[in-house]
């Protein structure tokens, strides 16, 4: 998944739901994109986007598949 495409899903779900703007850790966004399957990655966004998947419940989802920098 592309990081643009997560960033506008980010600004996306802050506009609507609202919430922080930016990117608090790059590395550890990198690393648990790097480690989960494609599908999952695209179907954890798509849940974001719609509202079915807090912010909250993302950060714990990029914070169990997140490897040391």
């Amino acid at each position: 998944m592309d990081r643009d495409v997560i960033s506008q899903a980010h600004d996306w779900s802050i506009a609507r739901h609202g919430g922080l703007t930016g990117l608090r850790d790059q590395s550890a966004l990198e690393s648990a994109l790097a480690a989960a399957p494609a599908a999952e990655k695209i179907a954890t966004f798509l849940a974001l986007a719609t509202g079915e998947l807090s912010e909250e419940a993302l950060a714990d989802w990029l914070r169990a598949r997140a490897r040391p920098a």
